[in-house]
């Protein structure tokens, strides 16, 4: 019985990934995705790995301190809303995670190989969808080419393509044979492209900055092996800073008509970081409970809204920054706890240091894009642990030589 039970679990473990990818152009409508993680949970439980113990040890650490806060509201309608929040939001994308990251790697090698492909398809979808509705006559916003923007938002689908990248690059140099005769090699340079045309698309002015960053990791690793790498490094640098600058001056300037400094003083960001900072010291060590739920319902209480109307309701909506926001739910030791998890996502023991080089960007991504907004609800967080867990199983450790000098010892 138990037998059939992990290899079932061995076998979804392999379609979950593909079924997540494939439902990523409709991540504003979440049913399909709730479904899939309410699955997994069920059938599959926690899939428990030498490797990736210390993950779930940290996972544990700071959901105690997200269930131990929350208990402030037990009693409340707020209380169920901080739970589904738990769930939703941290524990099925870690369970997403620790799937993918048992993968083996001829499984991994598919996965990866269809989630290039899936990106190339989340671009023509982005184009498809901002034509469309511009032919339709619905004025969506304005980017840096007028009105092609994809409809749901910018934000989820630049964090969507830039949290991609880290992936791809794994793919980069590896030229065995895939679909249509095409090696992972180009399929990881076909999806760069693609998801830097998409950034493009989304007009999102944060995305230039993880784009110039991963371009500078790449060419850092070229350059450790060609002959004058780290001048073709500094030039690139610099050329990849102007145009990353450039494209960010040009969109602020079509979705503001504001230019330099001004851009920074008309942000509404400013008024919403300045709000929450400062209740901060209302509860400084363990939060006001998890969830943006009951960040909104604090707010409201605070201000004795009834229905927040305006800037109300985006200082309302969260803090616009992941850190802020989990500050005020979990308070400082929910941060340090956080912080520990994302340490620890971005460390995989005994694996190829590009490997290690590729998590570290991904959480650094997702940081970064998340420095001006938060898009951690449940579609994003699924996704950026989907796309850990699969570089956490790109390369799997493998046993040492019999002459080699651990086996060896283990012998012995």
């Amino acid at each position: 019985m138990h037998f059939l039970y992990k290899q079932h679990r061995t076998k979804l473990c392999t379609m979950l990934p593909w079924l997540v990818l494939i439902t990523l152009p409709w991540a504003h409508t979440q049913g399909l995705q709730h479904s899939l993680a309410a699955l997994l949970l069920i059938t599959i439980s926690w899939p428990v790995e030498v490797r990736i113990k210390p993950v779930l040890r940290s996972a544990l650490l700071f959901g105690l301190i997200a269930l131990v806060t929350s208990l402030q509201k037990m009693g409340t309608h707020l209380f169920p809303l901080a739970i589904k929040e738990l769930f939703w939001s941290f524990l099925v994308p870690l369970a997403g995670f620790a799937c993918a990251a048992t993968l083996d790697v001829r499984q991994n090698r598919a996965v990866q190989a269809i989630s290039m492909v899936l990106t190339l398809i989340f671009v023509l979808f982005i184009t498809g969808a901002a034509l469309f509705w511009s032919r339709m006559g619905v004025i969506t916003g304005e980017s840096a080419s007028g009105f092609w923007r994809f409809y749901p938002g910018p934000g989820i689908s630049s964090t969507l393509l830039l949290l991609s990248m880290p992936l791809v690059l794994t793919g980069l140099g590896d030229h065995q044979p895939l679909l249509m005769r095409l090696s992972r090699h180009h399929w990881a340079l076909l999806a760069l492209l693609a998801t830097t045309w998409g950034g493009w698309l989304t007009g999102n002015r944060e995305f230039w900055l993880g784009w110039m960053l991963v371009l500078l990791v790449t060419l850092h690793a070229l350059s450790r092996r060609k002959r004058h790498g780290q001048l073709l490094l500094l030039i690139t640098a610099i050329l990849g800073f102007s145009l990353a600058v450039g494209m960010i001056r040009h969109q602020t300037h079509v979705r503001t008509d504001l230019h330099g400094f001004a851009t920074i003083t008309h942000d509404n960001r400013l008024i919403i970081w300045q709000y929450w900072l400062k209740q901060i010291p209302n509860a400084p060590w363990m939060g006001h409970g998890y969830g943006k739920a009951v960040q909104r319902a604090y707010y409201r209480q605070d201000q004795h809204l009834q229905n927040p109307v305006g800037i109300q309701v985006l200082i309302g909506t969260h803090a616009h920054n992941v850190l802020l926001d989990t500050w005020i739910q979990t308070g400082l030791f929910g941060v340090l706890g956080w912080l520990l998890l994302q340490w620890k996502l971005a460390h995989p023991i005994e694996v190829d240091p590009s490997i290690r080089q590729a998590a570290s960007l991904l959480v650094v991504l997702m940081l970064l894009k998340n420095a001006t907004d938060d898009f951690m609800d449940f579609q994003v967080p699924l996704f950026y642990c989907l796309q850990l867990g699969l570089i956490w199983s790109s390369r799997r450790p493998t046993d040492p030589a019999p002459d080699h000098p651990k086996a060896q010892q283990a012998q012995a």
